[in-house]
């Protein structure tokens, strides 16, 4: 009896290797579980990082978006016209009538073409002038040359006027076998078709009719 008493008191005392096994391996379920959710949440914070990229690529495509929509705004009002070209090459407005719907320009070359809504003719004191639809021709600073498609009537002959030069006060314009100057003043305006410089004067003989 005595023996089986002692027994017991050792197996109370120190436990079966079993259940130590048994609480070494629930303990370690538990960390491994503790693991698991530490790993979760981790895995969340990549998820903000992309939603923040995520925004930042839509801002960054808006902003272009814009600025492609933008950007043919501004190059529209900085558009310089023929009126403006002619007078950067040191030319007067004047030599040019009033109705050049567009152009084209070559700066390396200065070959250029000129856009008219119609075909124009006016008088210069004595001249008659016409200019085509198409005008073309080379130009650069102070020298107009190659041109075609603009004509002076000479008494009762038409010349193709070839080149246009501007030279001080003054603007000269060739025909091959004649030249003529004339005052660089009278060119400061365009003029118009069919009444060229005298507008205002057909005008007022209209009115006084």
């Amino acid at each position: 009896m005595d023996c089986c008493l002692k027994c017991k008191v050792i197996e109370e005392l120190n436990p079966p290797s079993s259940l130590s096994i048994q609480i070494n391996q629930s303990s370690v379920k538990k960390k491994k579980k503790k693991k698991k959710k530490k790993k979760k949440k981790k895995k969340k914070k990549p998820q903000k990082s992309k939603e923040m990229s995520f925004s930042k690529l839509m801002a960054s495509l808006l902003f272009l978006a814009f600025v492609s929509f933008s950007s043919p705004l501004v190059s529209a009002q900085k558009a310089l016209t023929a009126y403006d070209i002619i007078q950067q090459y040191g030319f007067p407005v004047g030599i040019l009538p009033l109705g050049v719907t567009g152009y084209k320009l070559d700066r390396d070359t200065g070959s250029f073409s000129l856009f008219l809504d119609q075909k124009c003719k006016f008088a210069i004191d004595s001249y008659e002038l016409e200019y085509k639809p198409t005008v073309t021709g080379v130009i650069s600073q102070g020298k107009l040359s190659k041109l075609k498609g603009v004509s002076v009537k000479i008494l009762i002959l038409w010349f193709s006027i070839v080149e246009v030069v501007s030279d001080g006060d003054e603007l000269g314009f060739s025909v091959g076998i004649a030249s003529a100057n004339f005052p660089i003043d009278s060119f400061y305006e365009s003029p118009q078709c069919g009444c060229g410089f005298d507008c205002n004067k057909v005008g007022s003989l209209v009115s006084a009719s």
